[in-house]
């Protein structure tokens, strides 16, 4: 394993502290559940012995009372056990998937054009659950197991040593045999994991597309593509996970099946001889099904925690914070300005912007044009901070935007992008997005961008469907310029914002803007297709 990954593993086990208290809780009860079942196990021997032996009535009932009363304890103990484990399983899962989620929202934009959005998913739902289960229960098994099994050998020892040595020799060899399973698992469960990321990253696109590929009229280039990636390269990775799998089977059928009744078998001639009794043999043949499970387990606990060391490295990246500047801050009484000094902006080796330089303060309203591929929406990325240029500067209010905290930066500056994103939710939560207003002042924002007649007749509680699937390309694009607006911008970016309007829609949202942008000393800055953004503005960067 390698040692860097060990410690980054190391230091994402104590992400989960706080959840000390309750992982003691459940080893404590998991241990007395544990002994619970094993007793319950263990007297009904003793019973079989008394009946064979025609013990008087009066015993045996007893002894049954005693054993159906274990077995209550031991049932109920096993259900609250299974709910409890379950809980607390759950509860380290979410608490990572949300820390994962809340420093993906911190990130910069370069770490998500280097994601694929496969990765991401993957990453948060599957890498991030290995971890958390692997801090919070890995441990837990560990230690339940390892007193499981050495509770039953060490009973089984002491009711025959030679029965009980046969019973240790197997399991150890069984343990090794399923050490090795799981180590050629391991070298191809990688392989397997990045193909079911890769998969579910081409069915995310083909979804997304799914209305051009319809008008497009490929969809058999697009099965067959689909059922290429699927048998090629997704089963060809999964038939070395199934071989494995058919092996660890064939290992486990005979330790769980097969061995028991070995078990049997060899004890019969310890009661020939007289040595044990039947209710010894029973003890042989449930306890040897009882071994397996911890058996597994301690299996599964060395191929987990190689596998949690493996992921730690993607994970750690995913947790790891962000640089930021400390200390940057903007007066509220502070003129806006935006000065760009680009001379030049390279990414992935490659030139996209080269000697860009404005100067822009409150109130002006700028169209930056220029021919598709240009690096139209590049350069509103750079004003947004995403980027660092690669020589030159890009200022706010006379800082790095680069440098400035993203929470300080798009406090005075808001975008709304070519493609908005519309959640699943109340038409007031879509404005809203969480922020504090009242509905006179959403009702307000939606007539500057022509949806309060909508709002009025649906209601803000009108309920708008996934990716805004109820709702028209113009509602969509309306209602995020609405969110957009209603947080009073320093400086408004909009990314061909207007295309999917009407004409007139256009020209009233259009002149509302104009008096929004006036009245409020915003700077505008916007690029568009269409003429009637260019008509208001009163500069020009052209590229």
């Amino acid at each position: 394993m390698n040692s860097e990954n060990k410690v980054k593993y190391r230091e994402l086990v104590r992400l989960f502290r706080n959840l000390r208290g309750k992982q003691l809780h459940l080893l404590f009860f998991c241990m007395f559940s544990t002994v619970l079942e094993l007793y319950f196990v263990y007297q009904i021997q003793g019973f079989v012995d008394l009946v064979v032996s025609k013990a008087p009535w009066q015993e045996v009932m007893k002894e049954f009372g005693r054993i159906g009363l274990t077995g209550l304890l031991a049932f109920g103990a096993g259900l609250y056990q299974m709910r409890v484990w379950h809980v607390f399983r759950y509860t380290l899962m979410n608490q990572m998937r949300t820390m994962m989620y809340g420093k993906l929202l911190k990130k910069r934009a370069v770490f998500f054009d280097e994601k694929t959005t496969g990765d991401i998913v993957s990453a948060v739902m599957n890498d991030g659950s290995l971890i958390a289960e692997s801090a919070g229960i890995s441990v837990l098994m560990l230690v339940l197991n390892m007193t499981k099994i050495f509770i039953i050998t060490g009973v089984l020892l002491a009711r025959n040593l030679l029965l009980g040595s046969v019973e240790v020799l197997v399991g150890a060899l069984y343990f090794l045999a399923v050490n090795r399973i799981n180590k050629k698992m391991r070298e191809n469960y990688q392989a397997f994991s990045q193909e079911t990321a890769n998969l579910s990253q081409h069915l995310t696109e083909d979804t997304r597309a799914v209305l051009e590929i319809k008008t497009l009229n490929e969809k058999e280039f697009f099965e067959k593509r689909f059922y290429s990636h699927i048998w090629e390269k997704f089963f060809q990775a999964a038939r070395r996970i199934i071989r494995l799998d058919v092996c660890s089977y064939g290992v486990n059928s005979l330790i769980s099946i097969i061995f028991p009744v070995f078990m049997v078998l060899l004890g019969s001639v310890f009661l020939y001889r007289g040595e044990i009794t039947v209710g010894c043999i029973l003890l042989f043949y449930t306890y040897t099904q009882k071994l397996v499970e911890p058996l597994n387990n301690m299996a599964d606990f060395y191929r987990g925690t190689q596998r949690c060391v493996g992921a730690a490295d993607r994970i750690y990246e995913y947790l790891t914070p962000e640089e930021t500047t400390k200390g940057v801050r903007i007066a509220p009484e502070e003129e806006t300005r935006v000065e760009l000094d680009i001379r030049r902006f390279a990414w992935k080796e490659q030139d996209i912007l080269n000697d860009i330089h404005a100067s822009w303060k409150s109130g002006d309203k700028v169209f930056i044009e220029g021919e598709s591929g240009s690096g139209k929406t590049t350069l509103l990325k750079l004003i947004c901070g995403f980027y660092p240029v690669t020589e030159g500067v890009v200022k706010i209010c006379g800082h790095d935007a680069h440098a400035i905290p993203e929470e300080e930066l798009f406090d005075l500056l808001k975008i709304q992008f070519q493609e908005p994103v519309i959640l699943e939710g109340t038409l007031r939560e879509n404005v809203a997005l969480g922020g504090r207003y009242e509905d006179r002042e959403i009702l307000q924002i939606l007539e500057l961008v022509q949806l309060k007649e909508f709002a009025l007749a649906h209601g803000l509680d009108y309920w708008i469907q996934e990716s805004g699937g109820n709702l028209s390309g113009g509602q969509k694009q309306r209602l995020a310029l609405a969110r957009v607006l209603i947080r009073r911008p320093r400086i408004l970016i909009m990314d061909e914002a207007t295309n999917g309007l009407d004409a007139e829609n256009e020209r009233i949202i259009l002149e509302n803007i104009e008096r929004f942008v006036e009245e409020n000393r915003t700077i505008l800055i916007v690029t568009s297709h269409k003429d009637g953004l260019r008509n208001i503005c009163n500069k020009k960067l052209s590229l």
